[in-house]
């Protein structure tokens, strides 16, 4: 939540033309695809459905780890959380 908030904060602190430029939809598309995949497997019903059954549990690790940090790097969240904290 905390990642999200400082991406939104960032984008927000940008000008149009360079958040356009540089951080263009696809970016902030991924970036919100990553964090939706993990809220859905840390919160949703499939979260219940890992204690009882071991593939579920291991489709949650396959998601966690090869789905969502894919998806959150290629939006570039680093560079845009910075523009979330003033300059001076």
């Amino acid at each position: 939540m905390l990642a999200l908030l400082g991406h939104i904060c960032g984008l927000a602190g940008l000008d149009k033309t360079l958040r356009t430029r540089s951080f263009g939809w696809m970016r902030n598309l991924s970036f919100a695809t990553g964090i939706a995949t993990l809220f859905l497997a840390l919160l949703s019903p499939f979260d219940a459905l890992d204690d009882q059954l071991f593939s579920a549990h291991m489709v949650q690790h396959l998601v966690l780890l090869m789905v969502a940090p894919p998806l959150r790097i290629s939006g570039r969240p680093a560079l845009v959380t910075l523009w979330a904290f003033p300059l001076a």
